[in-house]
């Protein structure tokens, strides 16, 4: 029984040991994916540092089971008191800070990569540059509008204010933080340039996949950067080329996408059946401006699109209606077959309430070229970009 325990924290440690093994194979157990130029430089850091402790860890558990099991208490023997020894405190005093003194040293080159200021990206036009503000429950991410990103490009000084300049147009949002370029090659990679501030306490900006982390002091900007080998939103900058497909009613919603394409200068095509076709005049005003094409054919509409986009049968205050939309829009569904006719990669967009089964199959609105719930939350920000104009101008 006086080998009892040893045996039973032997086995502990070495159960723990085997997790520790298998848990790089499991997911969610280990590091999460790296999207950072630099996250080789902290990985290799993270493992260097892992190896030395787990090494001298396992040695030293592995001592002391062998010892409690070595020097279980015997009945009727007395054990021996040792004062110490010196040269094993020096010996094991010496090799830890040796290895830290060369864990400094090798660690230099990352650290001054990420940290150094001088090696960060100035504020200028090539920089996707963005402001977090720590506070109580949430960052809030602060983006620059397009238009004052295009900006940049003769104002350089406006650039270089963004972290202290707020205008009424750019955008805010809490808790997302949104990048539009990357990639492993150098010409892909992309600037990222965060101010980081905050309203309140000390907080710490954790960033696992972009191996990044900073703590926020108050009264303080402190920039921190990183360049994404991947992006998580697209950066459209040529509109010209992409085509968006209506299929349906030419009610509201269509006749924003026509003034969209007026403005944007893409492609719209609308399949829409007689009698439900947008209104002539908003279709002549954005023709003069952009290509538009009218038909009753949702495959012509639909075919090499690169988005398509739909709407109900029959909207608020035509539910008397409802009978007859539905015979005369007989056809008008996008589903598989009809999605199937667009351009590869192309998406579905639908500005819900859905009613599925009539204007939309569930196969499209569930399946993975549906963004709709992406388009819910974009309304969300536009409604309170129109409110923030509204309330400050």
């Amino acid at each position: 029984m006086q080998k009892f325990w040893s045996i039973l924290f032997g086995a502990t440690m070495f159960a723990a040991l085997l997790l520790f093994i298998i848990s790089p194979f499991v997911s969610g157990w280990w590091l999460p994916k790296d999207i950072s130029t630099f996250g080789d430089g902290i990985d290799r850091l993270f493992y260097l540092i892992l190896a030395i402790t787990g090494f001298f860890f396992v040695l030293t558990e592995a001592i002391l089971v062998y010892a409690m099991y070595r020097y279980a208490s015997r009945p009727g023997q007395k054990a021996s008191y040792f004062h110490g020894n010196h040269k094993l405190e020096v010996i094991w005093t010496l090799v830890p800070a040796v290895i830290l003194l060369l864990l400094a040293v090798f660690q230099i080159n990352v650290w001054a990569e990420v940290k150094f200021q001088k090696n960060m990206p100035a504020p200028d036009a090539k920089t996707q540059q963005l402001e977090v503000t720590a506070r109580q429950w949430e960052w809030r991410v602060r983006y620059p509008s397009v238009q004052r990103m295009q900006s940049w490009k003769t104002k350089l000084k406006d650039a270089q204010d963004f972290a202290t300049s707020t205008q009424a147009d750019d955008v805010h949002i809490p808790n997302e933080l949104h990048v539009w370029k990357g990639g492993k090659e150098p010409k892909d990679q992309h600037r990222v340039l965060v101010h980081l501030k905050t309203r309140d306490v000390l907080h710490s900006f954790f960033l696992p996949n972009l191996r990044l982390k900073q703590d926020a002091l108050p009264g303080k900007v402190i920039p921190v950067w990183f360049k994404p080998i991947e992006s998580n939103v697209t950066q459209v900058k040529d509109k010209e080329g992409k085509v968006v497909a209506w299929v349906g009613d030419g009610n509201n919603v269509a006749h924003s996408w026509l003034d969209a394409a007026g403005v944007l200068g893409f492609e719209l095509r609308l399949a829409c059946p007689a009698g439900y076709r947008p209104h002539p005049d908003i279709v002549a005003r954005n023709r003069a401006l952009t290509q538009v094409l009218l038909t009753d054919d949702p495959a012509e509409a639909v075919r090499g699109a690169h988005v398509v986009n739909t709407d109900v049968w029959a909207s608020m205050g035509q539910e008397a209606e409802q009978a007859e939309r539905e015979r005369a829009f007989a056809g008008y569904i996008v589903d598989g077959a009809l999605m199937r006719l667009a351009a590869s990669g192309a998406i579905f967009l639908h500005c819900l309430p859905a009613h599925r089964g009539e204007e939309v199959s569930d196969e499209v609105i569930e399946g993975p070229q549906s963004r709709v719930w992406d388009e819910a939350e974009n309304r969300l920000h536009a409604q309170k970009a129109l409110m923030a104009t509204l309330l400050s101008s």
